[in-house]
C-alpha cells in the first residue's frame, strides 16, 4: 500500500507501509517503564518538616509579643497577621508543618524573632540601647 506523505520535509513522496513505520519513533517509552518502578518501590518517604526547634521558637515568640489588646498573641491572631489559617500555625508551633518559606517569613516579620538558619530563636531586629 502506497501514501503520500504531508509532512513538509518529505511532502508530495510516495511512501510504502514499511516506509512509514520507519518515519516513526523507534524509541521505546520509557516514561512508563519509570512509573511501574516507582509504584513498586516500598520505601516510604517521609516529608520534610520544621522541625520542633522552629516550632519551639514560634511558639515562645507568640507567646512574648502582644496583641492589640494588650494580651498574649493568639494563633488566630498570628494567622491573620501572616496572611494563613489557624491550622498552618498550629502546625508550624508543634513542628509538623512542611517548610514554606513565604509563611515562616511572614512569622519572622511579626513576631521579630529568626526562624531559619543558625540563630533560630533570637530576636530578628534587637532593641537599641
Amino acid at each position: 500500500m502506497t501514501y503520500i506523505c504531508p509532512s513538509s520535509s518529505f511532502q508530495g513522496l510516495y511512501l510504502s507501509s514499511a516506509d512509514k513505520s520507519s518515519l516513526q519513533s523507534s524509541r521505546p517509552a520509557v516514561e512508563g517503564q519509570h512509573l511501574t518502578k516507582v509504584d513498586r518501590a516500598s520505601d516510604i518517604i517521609v516529608p520534610k518538616t520544621i522541625g520542633t526547634r522552629v516550632g519551639d521558637a514560634i511558639r515562645r515568640a507568640r507567646g512574648e509579643a502582644k496583641n492589640d489588646k494588650g494580651g498574649t498573641m493568639t494563633q488566630k491572631e498570628l494567622a491573620t497577621k501572616c496572611n494563613t489559617t489557624p491550622t498552618i500555625v498550629a502546625d508550624f508551633e508543634k513542628g509538623t508543618a512542611t517548610p514554606d518559606q513565604k509563611v515562616l517569613s511572614a512569622m519572622e516579620r511579626v513576631l521579630n524573632v529568626v526562624l531559619r538558619g543558625d540563630k533560630i530563636g533570637e530576636k530578628k531586629f534587637p532593641k537599641k540601647s
